[in-house]
């Protein structure tokens, strides 16, 4: 949600998400949460991938295990390394966190949106294949490549038999339209941008 409101700006979406994070995390929690909402601002004004993802790696503390790990993936990626190779190597070196910690789950989110190489399926189905907490991190990798693509670049063989409707556990939201929720949250991002929330 930070990213989506902050569009464009990385620096604010870290900035509130650090905030919401605070509250219940610490540390590579939070900058976890600060990393995937800079990434998502990231998206809908960077010119690649690649470009967001350094964006989004400029907002998490440079000491921290999470930028370690984030570093990491890039240099996997700019060594050439293949998608099996570089989850190999992902598995060797944070193999040894639980399932749902942040480090591990975003080095993959990072990894399917690098070997993903801009196609949708490919994208979340590499965030999805890369093991750990794999609903989150196909949702992750799914919403910055929509960011940065828009709608028009989806498949519509998966997001056709939705037919615009999404089920949730949230009270009151279960059966809501996608596209009722889209036209909410361009509302408060552009009440936010205009100065009329904080943050």
């Amino acid at each position: 949600m930070w990213g989506y409101v902050s569009s464009g700006e990385p620096e604010r979406a870290a900035g509130l998400a650090f905030k919401d994070a605070s509250i219940s995390h610490t540390e590579n929690g939070i900058y976890g949460e600060m990393w995937a909402s800079a990434l998502i601002a990231a998206c809908f004004a960077a010119r690649d991938m690649r470009t967001a993802l350094e964006a989004a790696l400029a907002r998490v503390p440079s000491r921290s295990r999470l930028a370690e790990a984030l570093r990491h993936v890039i240099s996997l990626w700019n060594h050439g390394l293949g998608w099996e190779a570089a989850r190999d190597e992902l598995e060797e070196s944070y193999g040894h966190y639980g399932w749902v910690h942040t480090i591990n789950n975003a080095a993959v989110v990072a990894a399917a949106l690098l070997w993903g190489e801009g196609n949708y399926a490919r994208t979340v189905g590499l965030a999805i294949q890369g093991g750990w907490d794999t609903d989150c991190n196909g949702a992750t990798a799914g919403s910055a490549f929509g960011a940065m693509h828009g709608t028009e670049a989806l498949v519509e063989h998966l997001v056709g038999p939705l037919e615009d409707r999404v089920q949730s556990a949230v009270f009151g939201f279960d059966g809501s339209r996608l596209s009722d929720l889209a036209e909410r949250t361009l509302r408060l991002a552009l009440e936010c941008h205009r100065g009329v929330r904080g943050g």
